[in-house]
């Protein structure tokens, strides 16, 4: 865990997350042939509870809907 007066001597791993979300978001929107639907969704990030330190981890949940449904 690193503390917000060092973030240069720590990994932020929410930064990492970050990056990942919006490159899923890319993938669904430029792999998939655009006469076809396509939903990733992203529906919950989480990472540490301090105001004042960089978390050691971070998570996503998400899940890809099945066709003619909504939700997991």
């Amino acid at each position: 865990m690193g503390v917000h007066a060092y973030p240069h001597q720590a990994r932020n791993p929410v930064l990492v997350l970050a990056h990942a979300v919006v490159a899923l978001h890319s993938l669904a929107g430029t792999s998939v042939d655009p006469t076809h639907a396509a939903t990733l969704v992203v529906a919950q990030t989480a990472a540490g509870t301090a105001d004042n330190a960089i978390p050691t981890l971070a998570s996503a949940r998400g899940y890809r809907p099945r066709s003619g449904r909504e939700g997991p």
